[in-house]
Parts: C-alpha cells; sequence; structure tokens
C-alpha cells in the first residue's frame, strides 16, 4: 500500500536501506541495554490470544523480534504511515503490516482491537500539542484493559563524557547541537517533552497504572561505544536532511561532513554522548 498525493512524511530520516540496516541495529542495542522486548509487566497479563500493535513500525524490527519468541496464538500488526521500510512478505513471519497516521483518526476496523500497543522514537517527529493526539490514538487502539508501552529518549538533552582523559568531545556535541538548533525551533525533540511530559502525557489521557522506568543509554557498558556510533549516524542524516530542505549549498554539506567524521573519531577515541531512556507503560481501563 503506497502513500501518494497530500501525503506528508513526518520522519526526519531517510526512507532507505540503509537506514532500514541501522534501525535493526539500533533496536538490537535497544534490547540488549533495556534487557527486555515486551515489558516484563505486559508480558505477564496479556491474554493467551493477544494482539500487539507495533506503531511507527518501520521495519517491524521489534515485532519481529517479539514473535520469535512469543507464544504461536500471539499475532502482530505493524504500523506506519508509509510502507516504504515494510520488509518484503517473504520475510514478514507471523507480522502483518498496514498504514496508518496516529496523528489522524484510527479507523473504525482498528478501534479496540488491541491487546497490546508498542510505540517508540516519535520524539524527532512531534511538535508539542501532537503527544497528547497520540496518547489518545493509542487509547483508542487498545482494547479495556489493554496496555502500551511508549520509549522515548531525552535527546533533547545529553552529557558529553570521555571514558579516557584528554579525549575531545568537541565535534560530537557540535554535530548534535546543529541538530538541536534545526528540531527545536520547530517545537521538537524537546527534554520536557519525554520528562516529566511523556509519563505525564499518558496518565492525562486516562491510563492507569502508570509507570516509567529510566535507563541510562550506557547501563550495558560493552554497548557503548556501538550505540553512540548508531545514534550518531543517525544524528548526522538528520542535519544532511535539514541542509539539503532548506536549500543550502555544497560548502555547508561539505562541513557538515567533516564535523561527522571528526565526531566518529571522538567516539573511536574514547568520547561518547550520554542520555536517559525512559519507557513508560500503562493500562486502559476496563
Amino acid at each position: 500500500m503506497t502513500n501518494t498525493g497530500g501525503f506528508v512524511d513526518k520522519y526526519t530520516l531517510p526512507r532507505n536501506k540503509p537506514e532500514s540496516a541501522r534501525l535493526e541495529q539500533q533496536h538490537r542495542l535497544i534490547v540488549q541495554n533495556l534487557g527486555f522486548i515486551l515489558h516484563p509487566r505486559i508480558e505477564a497479563a496479556v491474554p493467551k490470544e493477544a494482539r500487539i500493535a507495533d506503531v511507527a513500525t518501520g521495519t517491524g524490527i521489534w515485532m519481529r523480534n517479539l514473535a520469535l519468541q512469543a507464544p504461536s496464538t500471539w499475532s502482530f500488526v505493524g504500523l506506519d504511515l508509509s510502507d516504504a521500510q515494510f520488509p518484503p512478505s517473504d520475510q514478514q513471519g507471523r507480522c502483518t503490516f498496514d498504514v496508518l497516521n496516529i496523528l489522524e483518526p484510527i479507523p473504525d476496523h482498528f478501534v479496540q482491537s488491541f491487546d497490546v500497543v508498542h510505540i517508540r522514537y516519535l520524539i524527532a517527529a512531534l511538535k508539542s500539542h501532537e503527544w497528547q493526539i497520540v496518547a489518545q490514538n493509542i487509547l483508542r487502539l487498545l482494547k479495556p484493559g489493554g496496555y502500551v508501552q511508549w520509549l522515548e529518549s531525552r535527546f533533547g538533552y545529553f552529557e558529553y563524557l570521555q571514558s579516557k582523559p584528554g579525549v575531545s568531545t568537541h565535534h560530537l556535541n557540535k554535530l548534535i547541537q546543529m541538530m538541536l538548533d534545526f528540531e527545536v525551533p520547530d517545537d521538537k525533540m524537546l527534554p520536557s517533552s519525554v520528562s516529566p511530559g511523556l509519563r505525564n502525557t499518558v496518565q492525562e489521557t486516562g491510563f492507569t497504572q502508570v509507570q516509567e522506568d529510566v535507563f541510562a543509554s550506557d547501563r550495558v557498558a560493552e554497548i557503548r561505544k556501538e550505540t553512540n556510533l548508531v545514534s550518531v549516524q543517525a544524528v548526522y542524516q538528520i542535519v544532511q536532511q535539514f541542509v539539503r530542505q532548506r536549500g543550502l549549498g555544497q560548502e555547508e554539506q561539505a562541513a557538515v561532513d567533516e564535523i561527522y567524521e571528526k565526531a566518529i573519531q571522538e567516539i573511536h577515541d574514547g568520547a561518547y554522548a550520554w542520555w536517559t531512556m525512559h519507557c513508560v507503560t500503562a493500562r486502559k481501563p476496563l
């Protein structure tokens, strides 16, 4: 199902094979760092024949990974406003995919249709007023008593640290700041949207049993470097997109390329960015 006409893709990263590969690598690192795919409190509570939605699914890697270890009675639906990164049908396994814009009214056939809704990393796409819209639509997707698992990182607030004395963080800081200089004036990637915003938004929408787990981005120190390399690759692509959108010239693009290359070298030398990861789980009232 391909989007045409007036479709506007709010995704700030390219939808291509390299980005799909980066997303799947990022997923693996997130799971290693959190220690779970589906939050244990939800896994213990879902019914035997659970129907699970993965919103903003991208390649569907979260639900495809979960499906490999889930009971055979669970079913999975990946939803995204674009089908550009959906895997070929022979790679979808037990999962199905459909196009859905989570900022638009939920189609009747999806209302109160799911026992679990998973969603993550919309911080670069959502303006301040849109978080509430997403939460309301998640509530509509869920059956009474269903659960949401919503993961965001506080990407608007970073610490720049060294694992070795004297290592520079200058270009790493500069590249990330360039991204924020583009995103924040557009009312996106605000630290307050995630903390305390995410938990508060879910609570104010009408969910019950709201719980927030907060993890350090380097909780598992062994993957700190790889996590930074994957994350900075995304930052670089976001900055590239903005440079192109604003019609800036080759000189500006070359400057961004140089900053990125030096930031990557700093990471290899022992510099890293640090942030917090916020996983909010909650239940729709019966």
